[in-house]
């Protein structure tokens, strides 16, 4: 005998009903695996920064398809005429006549410079607050090569402009590569190509889709089952990057020429503690592969060395003190690579490049070891002593609630204020103030954040 479908109510919300026919279909699909977590109240942003890190992947994958239509990989230098056709006259034309372009040009920039940012604070985030030991070894894993193919399809990505910083890294590139034992030069053969024309379109193929490709293989593994989307926060890093590269553009830079002088210029930011290194004049291979390779092995077996059930840095000293020891010699060569070769004085000559080896590397072991011994010191002189009570939980200060008629004033504020913002926006845009309109909608992005959260605010003190 056939069951009766239940009659549908002539009530019911269409729209209800097509989530839930869509939710139903969708029960067979990895998606479903997922579980996704709105929260209705603030939750720190320290608990999902992998998701935030996703999220610049997203506008990264939006705004480098859009400047795709446009980019052109090509490479053609006229020996008889002296000219040149190079990336470097799209991205120009992108710049100054595809209409947005300036915009979107700024917002894949920083939007990169976001994603590395954010990476590298989730993976410390995760490393001090020991969440790899809740059974994530794997997502520790994954993580960590997730994070040097993000610095890998940086590197590639502001390479393709051509530019004579971008040929600085390319050449780097090409001398870590050739340095490599066994396997270096085929790899360097396999890179370049036959020239140059060929290098500019294989970083292309790597950067707009086999490390994309790979990258999203990594994450069906890597991410979580129970991941929070907070819509407000990620439009409000959204917004800051929009606000970032409206206050500071990303600029052309001068186009390279074979023929003309380099000068003095500067990898991305996260680069430079390996250019630092390659500064000092050691062995190449040494320099760009065995040292930062050692570092991220130490960091990628923590997990298996870290056995206890600890996860309190307090009641971690030795690992505690050993991650903020590496922050502090990530941190020094970061700026060294930056500064002259006395790191006191700014960068003005080619002269000034060359690091002493000695003091290089004599004061990133004292950074280091000093970072370690002091925080491993204080912290087992002020552990309690073994029996002692666990200390007391910090007093929680009452959270102001507000009324009605506070959260109705803030919202209709912000409303106008959004109101505002979008009709300065559209005046700009007019008016030819391309960055103007970039600043504007990412504060327009933030204050929607911020609106959202004082409406969930609102929401739950009534």
């Amino acid at each position: 005998m056939a069951t009766q479908r239940p009659q549908q109510s002539k009530d019911e919300n269409p729209v209800q009903l097509m989530i839930d026919w869509l939710n139903q279909r969708l029960e067979r699909t990895i998606f479903m695996g997922l579980k996704f977590t709105l929260p209705r109240r603030f939750v720190s942003p320290l608990g999902f920064l992998g998701f935030l890190t996703f999220s610049m992947f997203a506008l990264l994958g939006i705004s480098g398809a859009l400047l795709m239509l446009y980019y052109s990989p090509t490479v053609i230098f006229n020996t008889v005429t002296g000219t040149s056709t190079t990336p470097f006259d799209s991205v120009r034309n992108i710049e100054t006549v595809v209409p947005f372009g300036s915009a979107l040009r700024n917002i894949h920039y920083h939007a990169s410079n976001a994603m590395v940012l954010l990476a590298v604070a989730h993976m410390f985030y995760q490393y001090f607050s020991g969440r790899y030991k809740l059974r994530y070894e794997v997502l520790w894993v994954t993580g960590i090569i997730l994070g040097i193919l993000t610095i890998i399809e940086a590197y590639t990505g502001y390479d393709l402009l051509l530019n004579v910083r971008g040929m600085l890294a390319i050449n780097i590139g090409r001398a870590l590569a050739r340095s490599t034992p066994l396997m270096g030069p085929e790899a360097f053969r396999l890179m370049a190509g036959t020239g140059l024309a060929d290098l500019v379109l294989r970083f292309y193929a790597v950067h707009v889709f086999i490390f994309p490709l790979i990258m999203i293989l990594i994450m069906l593994v890597h991410f979580p089952r129970y991941m929070v989307l907070d819509i407000p926060v990620v439009s409000m890093v959204a917004g800051t990057v929009m606000v970032v590269g409206g206050m500071f553009p990303v600029e052309l830079g001068a186009k390279f020429i074979p023929t003309a002088e380099a000068g003095i210029t500067m990898p991305e930011w996260y680069l430079t503690g390996m250019y630092a290194i390659i500064r000092t004049g050691i062995d190449r291979f040494l320099a760009g592969a065995v040292i930062p390779l050692i570092f991220v092995i130490v960091f990628l077996v923590v997990p298996f060395l870290d056995t206890s059930k600890k996860l309190s840095i307090r009641d971690r000293p030795f690992y505690t003190a050993m991650g903020v020891a590496g922050l502090g010699q990530v941190a020094l060569t970061t700026v060294w690579g930056f500064r002259a070769n006395n790191i006191f004085q700014a960068l003005d000559n080619i002269p000034q490049l060359e690091i002493d080896p000695f003091i290089f590397f004599a004061s990133v072991v004292f950074i280091g070891a000093v970072a370690f011994a002091g925080i491993y010191l204080w912290f087992r002189a002020t552990a309690p002593p073994p029996g002692a009570r666990p200390m007391h939980a910090r007093k929680q200060f009452p959270v102001y609630k507000m009324t009605s008629n506070e959260w109705r004033a803030v919202v209709i504020s912000l409303l106008g204020f959004q109101v505002l913002f979008d009709i300065y926006s559209s005046q700009a845009f007019l008016s030819g103030f391309k960055n103007v309109v970039l600043l504007q909608i990412g504060v327009g992005l933030i204050a929607f954040g911020v609106l959202v959260h004082l409406y969930r605010i609102g929401a739950e003190s009534s």
